[in-house]
C-alpha cells in the first residue's frame, strides 16, 4: 500500500506565532486520515541544521514506505532544510507537492529579482504546487514557474466553535493579527467601534478601537460574534502600503479564514487578491481606504448584510472541515 507525507515542523522551544503555525498545524488535522506527518524539527544554529540536513534527512526519506504525494508546507524554517529534502526526494517514486503559505521573495523582500529567482528554482523541483489564488498564480508562472499548479483559493480554518448564525446587523469591526506590522492602527479615524486582538499593539490608537489583547488563535472565533472582519496591512490608512500591503494584491490572508470561519464577512482593501474572492462568493465589502468604513457601514441596505452574512455562514461550514485543502489535492493529483 503505498502512503502519503506532509511535512510538520515541531520546535520545543517554538512560542506559538498566532496565525502562521495554525494554518501549518491545521493542514496536518486536516490530512491526518490519509497522510502520514514527516517529523522536521526547528534549529537555532546555524551547524545543527547543517549536520541534520546531511546525516538525517536522507536517512529518514529512506525509511518511508514507497508513497504517493509527499507535501511539502512552504516555506520551512530553514532553506538549507528544504534544499536537501527536495534533493532526496527526487530519488524516490514520490510525487513532491509544494503548498504556498507566503511567497517570501515578495513578502520579506518586496519582489527583489535575485530572490524571485531562487524561489522559484526551490518551487519548480516540485511536481506540483498549491497557490493561493488565481493571481498569485499567474504572477508565478509570469517568473518562471514550469510545473502543474492549481489554486487553493482560501486557508482552511478548523475549529469546533459554531458561528452565530443571527442575520441582524451590528456595526463594529474586528482585526486580528500581527499589530506590530499593523501600524495604520494609530492613523485610524472612523468611529465605527473595532475589537483588535494580537500582540505588539501600537501605543496610539484612538477610543473607538478596544484592544482585547492576545488570544489563541483557536479560540478567537468564538469571540467574532457580530459585524465585520478587517483585512488591511502597512502604515496607511489611504492604501495598503510597503512590502506588506504590497503582498496583499497576491496572497490570501488567513485571517479572512478566520474571520469566515466565524461566520462574519470581511472588509477588504479593494486592490488585494483576496477582494476578487469577496466579490465572487458576496461574503463583504471591498473600500479604497479606511476612511470610508463609517458612510459604508451607516449606509448599508440590511438585506445586503443578511445575504453577506448567509454566504459567509456558508463559507464557514467549509473552512471548518477543510473543504478548500481537499479540494485543491483533488484537483492536483488529475495533473501530476
Amino acid at each position: 500500500m503505498k502512503l502519503n507525507y506532509v511535512t510538520c515542523e515541531y520546535s520545543t522551544n517554538l512560542i506559538n506565532n498566532g496565525g502562521g503555525a495554525k494554518a501549518n498545524e491545521d493542514i496536518v488535522k486536516i490530512l491526518k486520515n490519509k497522510y502520514s506527518e514527516f517529523l522536521l524539527p526547528i534549529f537555532d544554529s546555524k551547524l545543527t541544521k547543517l549536520s541534520y540536513s546531511f546525516f538525517e534527512i536522507s536517512k529518514n526519506i529512506s525509511n518511508l514506505k514507497k508513497g504517493n504525494i509527499f507535501l511539502i508546507q512552504y516555506p520551512l524554517h530553514s532553506k538549507i532544510v528544504l534544499k536537501t529534502l527536495l534533493k532526496n526526494l527526487q530519488h524516490t517514486d514520490f510525487k513532491v507537492v509544494i503548498i504556498i503559505h507566503d511567497l517570501l521573495s515578495l513578502q520579506r523582500y518586496g519582489g527583489n529579482p535575485a530572490k524571485v529567482k531562487s524561489e522559484i528554482t526551490l518551487l519548480n523541483q516540485a511536481d506540483g504546487i498549491i497557490s493561493h489564488n488565481e493571481v498569485m498564480t499567474k504572477w508565478l508562472i509570469s517568473k518562471g514557474l514550469q510545473k502543474s499548479v492549481v489554486n487553493l483559493e482560501l486557508f482552511d480554518y478548523l475549529t469546533n466553535v459554531e458561528p452565530n448564525s443571527n442575520l441582524k446587523l451590528h456595526k463594529r469591526i474586528y482585526f486580528a493579527g500581527n499589530l506590530g506590522k499593523s501600524k495604520f492602527l494609530n492613523n485610524v479615524k472612523f468611529k465605527t467601534p473595532m475589537d483588535v486582538y494580537g500582540a505588539y499593539p501600537p501605543n496610539n490608537m484612538i477610543n473607538s478601537i478596544n484592544y482585547k489583547g492576545k488570544v489563541s488563535p483557536d479560540v478567537l472565533p468564538q469571540l467574532l460574534t457580530e459585524g465585520f472582519g478587517l483585512i488591511w496591512d502597512g502604515n496607511d490608512t489611504k492604501s495598503c502600503s510597503g512590502n506588506f500591503g504590497e503582498y496583499m494584491k497576491y496572497n490570501n490572508p488567513h485571517k479572512a479564514s478566520l474571520y469566515l470561519s466565524a461566520g462574519i464577512p470581511l472588509i477588504v482593501w479593494d486592490q488585494s487578491a483576496i477582494a476578487k474572492f469577496v466579490n465572487k462568493k458576496h461574503v463583504g465589502l471591498t473600500i479604497k481606504n479606511l476612511d470610508e468604513i463609517d458612510t459604508l457601514l451607516n449606509n448599508l441596505n440590511i438585506n445586503e448584510f443578511k445575504n453577506m452574512k448567509q454566504n459567509a455562514l456558508d463559507i464557514s461550514s467549509k473552512v471548518r472541515k477543510g473543504y478548500f485543502l481537499k479540494r485543491a489535492l483533488k484537483k492536483l493529483d488529475q495533473l501530476i
